[in-house]
């Protein structure tokens, strides 16, 4: 039986509903998981985080000192992966399609990534995203970006990712010099939106890993 608190950090952009199916799939495998939202997303709108030390803050709030498991997509993978360094009661990370490139792997700089959050923002179907709480979080996620590419990060951490052919060189590529504290697998048939796109294998994969773990 797992011990640990589980939690789901989503993706940029991500709603909550969004998660439900793949969220129910995990309850049915008895993982009970805890949602939370990004800063400036949905229930967290008025929330900003400005620096490292107001991230660690702002989830261990809710985490507390409690073992913890921490599932996140994309963005919410790299933060993940960033307060599994700097917060000890968390105890395993499971990253979906997150962790593993940034976004200057492909000439992406940071302004450009603004800019097109502005854009996108500026649509008017993000109403429940508070412009300045999500330009600062970008640019506090681009300091923390690929924190399990360092030799002295040491959670036992899952990475899934899709096999999304653009992208899927660099990750492979970049996988080659990952510590052994990291179990990666390719999901097949899968975009960016990983969990939306197979919810039942990437749940599958979850149980099936910290199951493993667990028994160690």
């Amino acid at each position: 039986m797992l011990e640990e608190c589980i939690y789901f950090i989503n993706g940029f952009g991500g709603m909550k509903e969004e998660s439900e199916i793949f969220l129910k799939l995990l309850s049915k495998k008895g993982l009970g998981v805890n949602y939370l939202y990004l800063p400036g997303h949905e229930e967290a709108f008025n929330d900003n985080v400005v620096a490292k030390e107001d991230l660690i803050n702002f989830y261990k709030d809710t985490i507390g000192e409690k073992p913890s498991v921490i599932i996140g997509h994309s963005i919410g993978g790299e933060i993940a992966a960033f307060l599994a360094a700097h917060l000890s009661n968390i105890t395993k990370v499971i990253l979906l399609d997150g962790g593993i490139i940034s976004s200057e792997d492909f000439g992406v700089s940071l302004e450009d990534e603004l800019i097109n959050a502005k854009q996108i923002l500026s649509s008017g179907n993000y109403k429940y995203m508070n412009e300045e709480s999500v330009l600062n979080l970008l640019s506090l996620n681009h300091s923390i970006q690929l924190s399990i590419t360092s030799k002295a990060y040491k959670t036992p951490t899952l990475l899934l990712i899709s096999d999304l052919q653009e992208v899927l060189p660099t990750k492979l590529k970049r996988s080659k010099n990952l510590n052994d504290n990291i179990s990666m697998k390719i999901i097949e048939n899968a975009s960016h939106t990983i969990y939306q796109d197979q919810p039942e294998k990437i749940a599958e994969e979850i149980a099936s890993w910290l199951n493993m773990t667990n028994c160690k």
